[in-house]
């Protein structure tokens, strides 16, 4: 399997509004989210140009991801991972985390991020890949990853 990052295009809309609505509809509706093409391509949006990439496995795309870097905390902060259903269990997600983790040991950068309450299977993989939860705003945990850099 050959994994890969590509720079999200706004030609990607489309599908990236049928990815969030296959993989986060019943968590936006257990919220109280809004499900509307607007609320999606609000979120999709947000930091589009710095941050938004399209997974790609086998040169299909796969899902997508977003990461930001908040200077005032010295940290990668991994904002979204949403991988298609088709390309769930062949760890696209735990992979890429992975090399988030090294790339932010490796330039002594923390790495945090959250997850709604809700979703119990993320959280579990997000332990098992070492991170820690430190707190908790709304229907979110907010998780750090234990072994990285502290200010």
């Amino acid at each position: 399997m050959k994994l890969n990052l590509r720079k999200a295009q706004l030609s990607d809309l489309d599908y990236l509004v049928e990815l969030r609505d296959i993989t986060m509809r019943d968590y936006l509706i257990e919220v109280g989210g809004n499900t509307t093409r607007e609320a999606y391509e609000r979120n999709i949006m947000w930091k589009f140009e710095e941050a938004a990439q399209i997974i790609q496995v086998d040169g299909e795309d796969a899902g997508f991801w977003r990461v930001v870097f908040e200077e005032d905390k010295n940290r990668y902060y991994l904002d979204l991972i949403q991988v298609h259903p088709k390309f769930k269990g062949k760890s696209v997600g735990g992979t890429l985390i992975r090399d988030l983790i090294n790339q932010a040991h490796k330039e002594g950068k923390g790495l945090a991020l959250s997850v709604w309450k809700i979703n119990v299977a993320a959280r579990r993989l997000y332990e098992k890949l070492g991170f820690e939860v430190y707190g908790e705003d709304g229907d979110e945990w907010l998780l750090e990853y234990k072994n990285a850099a502290l200010n």
